[in-house]
């Protein structure tokens, strides 16, 4: 699968999710993600075992604080969107993976 074909499953991916958070209504804010939630769970589906630290490293992240990662995370999390997994190596890393919606 070329890169571009990649690109297009994770967004159709992230599309669906927020789709589904919109109908489930598990949105916060009054029906709005916070700044940069989307992105990062596109950014979660295109990386899978990516880390909170992986996402503060990537340059297309460098506005958001770490602490404004971290709700971001949460908020995803809270919304069934992503998984987070405690590493096998490490107990302070988690993992985060999307979850794929139907």
């Amino acid at each position: 699968m070329n890169n571009y074909n990649q690109c297009w499953r994770h967004l159709k991916t992230a599309k669906k999710m927020q789709n589904k958070m919109i109908n489930e209504g598990l949105r916060s804010n009054q029906g709005k993600l916070l700044p940069g939630s989307m992105d990062m769970l596109a950014f979660i589906g295109a990386n899978p075992d990516t880390t909170i630290t992986t996402i503060t490293k990537e340059p297309y992240f460098n506005d958001l604080s770490l602490s404004t990662v971290k709700r971001c995370i949460l908020e995803l999390s809270q919304c069934r969107a992503i998984t987070s997994t405690t590493s096998k190596d490490d107990g302070r890393i988690r993992h985060l993976n999307i979850m794929e919606v139907n």
